[in-house]
């Protein structure tokens, strides 16, 4: 955001504001483009704002500070582990939960990543879900995915346990990026090897997720749309479309 407001970042003057709530006072704690977070800030919340001399200004999002070592108990080796920290910076993934990567995921493990990423708490109209009432613990961020049109109902009703595809991922990741849907998914035609595997509703946000670089194919040239999704494929994509959606 800092390079959209018409400079070399190297130019913009930055500051560095700390709160110990997400939506609390932040108040400034340093300055300059890189900035060492002193010790005990674990836990607090974090932004940079940068302004150019011009007064523009724009601020970032706000990211938890993470305390040192393994976060959501993946080593810090893994290939992944990048990516789960900028998750847990940014609220998809809670940094004190362990997260088993290789462990299939529930239609409700990824509302609950959307919810994160978009700061969705509740719905803000009636959302009638045939599995769910408003007293129930997933309903509201159920009901508030499902009223951004970020997932789809299964015949009305939400089913929180049930897993989640590799297409139906895909499909969520376009529905969730923050791109004018209509615009995305026009002329898209996916070109996998097992294309005739994957359900036609599916067909043009697949190949727009493999156009927009948020997920690939499973194997060489391979989709396997059908496959249930595990944590570590779903840290990968919504890793992808956080930054995109500059969430």
């Amino acid at each position: 955001d800092a390079i959209l407001l018409g400079g070399d970042p190297a130019s913009l003057d930055y500051t560095w504001l700390v709160a110990d709530q997400k939506d609390g006072t932040y108040e400034a704690a340093g300055e300059g483009q890189e900035w060492t977070i002193p010790e005990g800030l674990e836990g607090k919340y974090l932004k940079v704002t940068a302004s150019d001399e011009n007064g523009n200004q724009n601020t970032s999002i706000a990211y938890t500070i993470l305390p040192t070592g393994p976060v959501c108990g993946v080593d810090e080796g893994n290939e992944l582990n990048d990516s789960v920290r900028r998750l847990a910076a940014k609220g998809l993934l809670d940094p004190a939960e362990t997260v088993d990567l290789e462990k299939e995921v529930t239609r409700y493990d990824v509302a609950k990543m959307l919810a994160g990423m978009w700061n969705l708490t509740q719905p803000k109209g009636d959302v009638e879900l045939k599995d769910l009432t408003p007293k129930d613990e997933q309903y509201n961020i159920a009901a508030a995915v499902i009223e951004k049109g970020m997932m789809d109902l299964k015949d009305g009703a939400f089913a929180p346990e049930e897993p989640v595809t590799r297409q139906e991922l895909a499909d969520i990741a376009i529905k969730s990026c923050g791109a004018p849907y209509d615009e995305t998914t026009f002329w898209a035609t996916p070109t996998y090897d097992d294309t005739d595997e994957i359900d036609v509703y599916y067909h043009t946000n697949v190949a727009t997720c493999d156009d927009f670089g948020f997920m690939k194919a499973a194997e060489g040239n391979t989709f396997a749309p059908k496959k249930n999704a595990d944590f570590a494929i779903v840290i990968e994509v919504l890793d992808q479309v956080a930054v995109y959606a500059r969430r």
